[in-house]
């Protein structure tokens, strides 16, 4: 009995409040975002390296990375406004 009421209370800190599940997926979101975009920028200029593109190419596929993400945050706020009010 005594085993069975140590291993209950020893995994009860893993439980977390929901509010500070969330927190912690959203900071998981952020961080692997942050991750992709600057992982993106080293791996294709490498890339393009190999490939010799000229700057700007480089600079234009760089870019469309940026401004589809931009587009995308527009996109999502006219969508949730729509949905929302």
């Amino acid at each position: 009995m005594a085993a069975a009421t140590m291993g209950a209370a020893s995994q009860s800190w893993l439980r977390l409040e929901p509010r500070y599940a969330i927190v912690f997926v959203c900071f998981l979101a952020t961080l692997t975002a942050y991750v992709e975009r600057v992982g993106f920028s080293i791996a294709f200029t490498a890339m393009a390296k190999q490939a010799q593109l000229d700057e700007k190419t480089k600079g234009t596929v760089l870019s469309a990375f940026y401004w589809g993400y931009g587009l995308s945050q527009v996109g999502g706020t006219k969508q949730h406004t729509a949905n929302h009010g």
